[in-house]
């Protein structure tokens, strides 16, 4: 193998043209990414857009060679950090390519071809990174030494001329930002983008970079170049930038080029909402710690800091944000100032500029502060990404000359420091392990990371000597889980059985699992067993998962330094049943850690009976980090816990998932969200964009449908904000004529046919019209409502009968869909073996009705048919439309009801007696007796004892003067009978008074009396309370 440095270039090159990267196939191992980093023809979406940034890394000058450089550093092992590059898997190299002061380098024939080999070499590895070129805000009269291509008059529809560029004729017309005026260094100037000039530079730039393979473009401070152009609408930049664009579409490797720059607004948009870049991007602006000399923080409101700021608008691409997404960096702007002294008032971080600064540091804080900033930025603004310092040109004293910060590997780079396993451990943390007991590979990390399991056998019980082992997933009962995993469609073939305590899966400790401030998710499939407490995942004094099939609770406990000891947060979602024994189950727990607290998320879903997936936030106070041991990573508990039966599908993830990303959650396939100026797009990340098609339309019907902003009032309303997603609803789509669609070619996301799918939309019938078509497949599947019957009907294609076969409800009786009004309908779509199930959801929107759900049965069809027809929203000629539609959402798999795009995921706080279960730390049984006393457990609740407290049984009852006084907790669900009976060997319980309901929520003992008279001479009196 040949190891690339200068001296080899040249065999380098032979290398690259016989097809292989040798040097970076030989030191690279990269992490494993399956995520998605599909764009074309110019539009990226929101998915794939974060994808890249997540994964940036700026290696300034990396495709430079040949000392073809800005300036006379060195740059020793230059050709390393293509290895780097593979190894990290880094997605985004930032500043790949540049001039800054050396416009001549576009006179090198040399200079772009070297650029484009070493791009090439990158991408016969991996095709899917994207290096960015930079433009800066900086010219010098060097331009006027490189001569204008005919190609770039002809674009601006401008005579050709022989002639070079001209420096004069890029400057402010009114000596804004000129060299030499103040606070400009002399001899540079910025160029104003409203100068023809300056237009044509900047074109002739870039379509040079897309030329050898670039697909993005740094724009440097595009506030600064647009002086006169901010009163205009950034009519100069939008014609810049549309032109580059133009040009990419027809040129670049897939038709893409993705721009961004330092913006003071932290994001230009035109005077309609449209961003001028795709995204932004900033310094990181660090904010000196005064209470640790040399070192710094990040902090939302910082100076000019950028975090929690980007605007929202409408991107190039086309879809709609909130918030535009941005990049943060180790800026240079200055090398160093006034070293060691701090001003929080500056963007001088210890008198250095950023990258400066952070190089100044020893490796070890070096190595601390990425991971702090990785781990802050996810914490404080999810719309911000770290890019990643790999290659940037840095000064550490003021005396002293410029020279480079690499990130790379000792072993392979002169002046390497080690950066890059920080980079690498961060970026692969994405997923730390994933274990999925697969037939053939059951000790297998499927992650990527290395991270495979091993057999430990450790004090376990007879007959467990062979035990934990990998078995083919059972169809049915214990064990059978999923046969395809929701979030990846996975098909799961194997799971791990466990047959003694004692027992475990095992992965040794790595730097991997040091989470620290940073936060976790763990994951995982599990069935209990008849044993009570057990451990289901361990890393000792660190971390623990436990699951009690005895009370149901679900435990997650933090190992607390201070204490020396466990602090637990827990929840019982489905009383003392949730972990029945026999029956599979899905947990995760979501671990935060913040300033002062741990926020914790717990997650759960019975997978055996098909219940929804339930979560509560809780939080476990003072602890603040994750606490690092070099202990090993167990799965199954020790010789004192019992052991699970069986396990699958354990996930462990570097930071909070949201619900959307869990194992247990179904991806989209579509989503059509109608936004204001984005009213086709496909939010889904899957590119299945709406066409508006026009079929036999009436008169009037021509321009329909199409987007409309949602009304404030009336039809169409809907709901303002997604309870599901929380995101805010602002356009919807208007139809206006039958025969008129929305739709979307046929694609092989569509093809479901043994598999369920969901479709869920908002829609407002048409009053009059009847039978609605509201979406369809034609010969596959179509949903539809009749506003006369008030039926929600889903049919599917029989091709026995040639024919629609249907399930249908009235699930609001006759008037379910009332002409103007706001609804919401739903079908999960399951085939079995030989028939079909289907259910039906129903929601009045306007009058605020309850979720209804209905359900039904296809006989004798078990698949979906796969045909060629687009997908169509609204119906034929032959249909009447509908009025509105929105949300329109399809996903693969069977939808639980918590997942539904109505659904409002929180789930209440225990009350009443599940409430004293978890104050106490009870087994939730009412008949047990945790203190052995006269009480149960039930009868400590009712009359307000202490069940861990043998000498508290509360306020019992009492006789005075022919009256029964007692006192019970307020609890509004509770009801009391007063029993009598005067012989307790014969006789038998009358009522005397009951059922009483308690009316009282308070919590607190109220005070009840039932006169029961002294007239007999004997008289037993029994209080029942249920």
């Amino acid at each position: 193998m040949m190891r690339w440095n200068s001296s080899t270039l040249l065999c380098v090159a032979m290398v690259v043209g016989a097809g292989a990267l040798t040097q970076a196939t030989e030191a690279a191992s990269p992490p494993a990414d399956h995520r998605n980093y599909a764009f074309l023809d110019g539009e990226i979406s929101q998915e794939v857009l974060e994808n890249y940034l997540s994964r940036a890394i700026t290696i300034a000058e990396c495709l430079h060679s040949n000392g073809l450089y800005n300036s006379g550093m060195p740059y020793e092992d230059s050709d390393d950090d293509l290895r780097m590059i593979l190894n990290t898997g880094a997605k985004f190299v930032g500043r790949a390519i540049f001039q800054w002061d050396k416009p001549a380098l576009f006179n090198e024939p040399g200079w772009l071809a070297a650029a484009k080999t070493k791009m090439e070499a990158v991408h016969q590895e991996d095709p899917t990174v994207i290096f960015q070129a930079a433009i800066f805000e900086s010219v010098t009269d060097k331009v006027n030494e490189v001569p204008i291509p005919d190609w770039v008059f002809e674009e601006f529809g401008m005579s050709v001329e022989q002639r070079n560029f001209n420096y004069e004729a890029m400057l402010n017309l009114n000596g804004n930002y000129v060299a030499g005026t103040p606070g400009w260094d002399k001899g540079f100037s910025v160029p104003d983008i409203t100068r023809l000039e300056t237009q044509l530079f900047f074109y002739f730039m870039a379509r040079q970079y897309i030329d050898i393979g670039i697909e993005a473009i740094h724009w440097g401070q595009m506030s600064l170049m647009a002086m006169g152009d901010h009163n205009n609408d950034y009519t100069a930049w939008q014609t810049v930038l549309g032109k580059v664009r133009a040009y990419a579409r027809d040129h670049a490797r897939r038709g893409t080029v993705l721009c961004d720059a330092h913006m003071t607004n932290y994001g230009l948009k035109t005077a309609d909402g449209h961003f001028l870049c795709d995204f932004s991007s900033f310094p990181l602006r660090v904010k000196e710690d005064l209470a640790n000399e040399g070192g710094g923080l990040l902090e939302v409101g910082h100076i000019s800091s950028i975090y929690g700021k980007t605007p929202g608008g409408i991107t190039p691409s086309g879809w709609f944000c909130k918030r535009i997404p941005y990049l943060v960096e180790f800026d240079n702007f200055g090398g160093v100032l006034n070293p060691g002294v701090a001003d929080l008032n500056s963007h001088w971080v210890w008198g250095y500029d950023e990258i400066s600064w952070f190089g100044s540091l020893d490796e070890a804080r070096r190595n601390e502060f990425l991971r702090y900033a990785f781990s802050w930025l996810k914490k404080h603004d999810n719309m911000g990404y770290l890019e990643m310092p790999g290659n940037r040109r840095h000064k550490l004293t003021v005396e002293g000359s410029w020279s480079r910060f690499r990130a790379n590997l000792k072993q392979y780079c002169s002046t390497g420091t080690d950066l890059e396993v920080v980079i690498k451990e961060l970026w692969s943390a994405g997923t730390v392990g994933f274990w999925r007991f697969e037939t053939g590979a059951v000790t297998n990390d499927s992650s990527g990371n290395g991270l495979d399991l091993t057999q430990r056998i450790a004090g376990a019980s007879g007959g467990g000597a062979g035990y934990p082992e990998g078995v083919a997933r059972n169809e049915s009962g214990a064990g059978s889980f999923l046969s395809t995993i929701p979030q990846t469609v996975a098909a799961n073939t194997g799971v791990s059985y466990f047959n003694a305590k004692g027992n475990h899966w095992a992965v040794a400790d790595t730097n991997l699992f040091d989470f620290g401030g940073g936060g976790f998710t763990f994951e995982t499939f599990v069935t209990p067993s008849d044993q009570g407490l057990q451990q289901v995942a361990i890393k000792d004094e660190e971390w623990k998962v436990t699951i009690n099939s005895a009370n149901g609770i679900l435990t997650v406990s933090l190992w607390d330094s201070a204490t020396n000891d466990w602090v637990d947060a827990k929840n019982t979602f489905d009383g003392n049943t949730t972990f029945a024994t026999g029956k599979d189950f899905y947990i995760a727990a979501v671990v935060d850690p913040g300033d002062t607290d741990t926020a914790l998320t717990l997650y759960y879903r019975n997978l055996t009976d098909g219940g929804d997936l339930l979560s509560v936030d809780t939080t476990i106070a003072g602890l603040n980090s994750i606490n690092n041991t070099t202990n090993d990573f167990l799965l199954n508990g020790s010789q004192n816990f019992q052991a699970v039966d069986y396990m699958d599908e354990v996930r462990l993830s570097y930071g909070a998932l949201s619900r959307s990303e869990l194992l247990a959650t179904v991806p989209e396939l579509g989503y059509w969200r109608f936004e204001p100026g984005v009213a086709t797009h496909d939010s889904s990340g899957n590119r299945l964009d709406l066409t508006q098609l026009i079929a036999g339309a009436p008169t009037g019907g021509a321009d329909y449908p199409k987007g409309v902003a949602r009304p404030s009032t009336g039809d169409g309303v809907y709901l303002p904000t997604i309870p599901q997603s929380g995101v805010t609803n602002a356009g919807v789509s208007f139809f206006n004529a039958r025969g008129n669609h929305w739709a979307v070619g046929d694609t092989n996301l569509f093809d479901f046919g043994a598999n369920a799918f969901s479709f869920e939309a908002f829609v407002t019938p048409t009053a009059g019209n009847g039978f609605q078509i509201v979406a369809s497949k034609a010969e596959e599947w179509r949903v539809t409502l009749h506003e006369g019957t008030g039926d929600l009907i889903f049919g599917i294609w029989d091709t026995a009968i040639s024919n629609w076969a249907t399930a249908q409800a009235k699930l609001d009786g006759t008037n379910s869909f009332a002409g103007s009004v706001d609804y919401y309908i739903g079908a999960v779509v399951t085939p079995g073996v030989s028939n079909t199930a289907v259910t039906l959801y129903y929601q009045n929107l306007t009058d605020g009705g309850d979720l209804l759900s209905a359900e039904k049965t296809i006989a004798g069809v078990n698949s979906i048919q796969n045909t060629t027809n687009s997908f169509l929203l609204n119906g034929s000629a032959n249909n009447k439309a509908v009025r509105y539609m929105d949300e329109v959402r399809l996903s693969a798999g069977a939808l639980s009801r918590s997942e539904l795009l109505v659904y409002s995921a929180v789930v209440a706080d225990p009350s009443g007696f599940d409430a004293f279960v978890d104050q106490y730390d009870l087994s939730g049984d009412p008949s047990a007796n945790a203190d052995n006393d006269e009480l149960t457990d039930w009868g400590e609740y009712v009359f307000g004892g202490n069940p861990t407290n043998s000498g508290d049984i509360g306020t019992q009852p009492s006789f005075d003067s022919g009256d029964y006084l007692f006192s019970i907790v307020g609890d509004s669900a509770l009801q009391y009978y007063v029993l009598t009976t005067t012989n307790l060997v014969e006789g038998s319980w009358g009522t005397n008074t009951g059922p009483v309901a308690i009316t009282d929520e308070s919590g607190e003992l109220g005070s009840y009396s039932n006169a029961v008279g002294t007239a007999a001479d004997e008289l037993f009196i029994k209080l029942l309370v249920e």
